[in-house]
């Protein structure tokens, strides 16, 4: 990686998850402070900026409450691992700006911990960024889009080539303008597009996550060289709250081949 280049988003991931908060603030709980952190890495733009809102990160991550949310925001903050910043949209009262090391021109610390040789936060990169991108055959995109000013969609922009991105593992953008969410029991035709694309998208991603363990089992297949608990931290820092129970047979099958493979 380049010194001084913005991190492409498969880092601000593996930084993220290999990311420890001080004893100190151990109160806040290390488990919700990295997946906020996480959560954050998957919203940021290519500049490692990112501003959803408290509640915007709550409804994404299961068994958070927007507290929990502000309450990890502030440890984060307190720990020098996001720092607030001026945004592009004024009517948003906080943007962060996520402090990975190569942000500061510093090359990107090392994964700490491996596994029969394979990096524990490379192969949760692997996982957290990638199933719905490159292992499932699609152009690469490693992190949701949150960062639209409500009822607005983005447009993508070439900048010399260079910043032109597809997001075809992006949340479906919002087309609602009333209502932040369409998690509501208000009648709102918008709000039930929004929630019936949300679902799609969801199918569409379990969906890549069954292909990616099955058609790359050389790769993938070393997860299950890990404990469930590392399992589950990868898939959580994904976004989901466990690994769907419907997936599990591919993760078996990729189990098997790599039982073949190290006979």
């Amino acid at each position: 990686m380049t010194e001084g280049r913005p991190p492409r988003g498969d880092d601000l991931l593996w930084w993220a998850l290999s990311t420890a908060l001080p004893a100190g603030r151990s109160n806040v709980g290390t488990d919700r402070a990295i997946r906020v952190l996480v959560a954050l890495a998957l919203h940021a733009d290519v500049d490692g900026i990112a501003w959803p809102s408290a509640q915007t990160l709550a409804d994404r991550l299961p068994g958070l409450h927007r507290r929990d949310v502000r309450n990890a925001l502030d440890a984060l903050e307190g720990a020098g691992h996001i720092s607030r910043v001026a945004g592009p949209d004024r009517r948003r009262s906080v943007t962060w700006r996520l402090n990975a090391p190569n942000l500061a021109g510093i090359p990107a610390i090392p994964a700490p911990a491996n596994v029969a040789g394979i990096s524990a936060t490379h192969v949760a990169g692997n996982v957290a960024g990638h199933p719905a991108g490159h292992l499932a055959r699609i152009p690469a995109t490693n992190r949701t889009e949150p960062n639209y000013p409500k009822g607005e969609r983005q447009v993508q922009q070439q900048d010399g080539g260079n910043r032109g991105r597809t997001r075809e593992n992006a949340q479906p953008a919002r087309t609602c303008t009333r209502h932040e969410h369409w998690q509501h029991d208000q009648p709102c035709r918008a709000c039930a597009a929004d929630r019936q694309a949300a679902e799609q998208h969801d199918a569409d991603l379990d969906a890549a996550w069954k292909r990616a363990l099955t058609d790359a089992p050389p790769r993938l297949a070393a997860l299950t060289a890990f404990e469930r608990s590392q399992v589950d931290q990868a898939v959580r820092g994904f976004g989901l709250d466990a690994l769907p129970s419907r997936l599990q047979p591919a993760l078996d099958e990729a189990r098997r081949e790599r039982e073949l493979l190290t006979a």
